[in-house]
């Protein structure tokens, strides 16, 4: 697939997804032992989960960065915040988190499931724009 039309709303979204999971990740990695405490969530689960985003902010950055990033790299974001929000709402079959546990689950799902809808919404903006 080839590069998008310069979109600097989707550029945007990008860099605020990047950050956003700075921030989750800074939080859960760092400070898993608190928010375990907090929540009655696995520390460890909090721990590895905040590692993989510092990888996962990397990547879209670079993709924000991007004048025209690769609409297959875009894709392949939005489709894992799909599977992240996915595995998120997984975790209540295996574990019962107190009701703040549900509450922060629940909210950086929201966060990421909303931060998906508008990566693809500008992704199908620039689409419209090359027809």
């Amino acid at each position: 697939m080839s590069p998008i039309q310069k979109n600097t709303a989707l550029q945007n979204v990008l860099l605020l997804d990047a950050a956003t999971c700075v921030a989750a990740g800074t939080l859960m990695a760092f400070a898993s032992s608190f928010v375990a405490d907090l929540t009655a969530l696995p520390a460890p689960l909090l721990f590895w989960a905040g590692l993989i985003l510092f990888p996962v902010a990397a990547l879209m950055a670079y993709a924000g960065l991007q004048a025209s990033p690769p609409r297959a790299l875009v894709w392949l974001i939005i489709l894992g915040n799909v599977g992240w929000v996915a595995a998120s709402l997984a975790v209540f079959a295996v574990i019962a988190p107190n009701a703040l546990g549900y509450v922060f689950i629940l909210a950086q799902a929201a966060v990421v499931a909303a931060l998906a809808l508008l990566e693809h919404s500008a992704l199908q903006r620039s689409a419209a724009a090359l027809a």
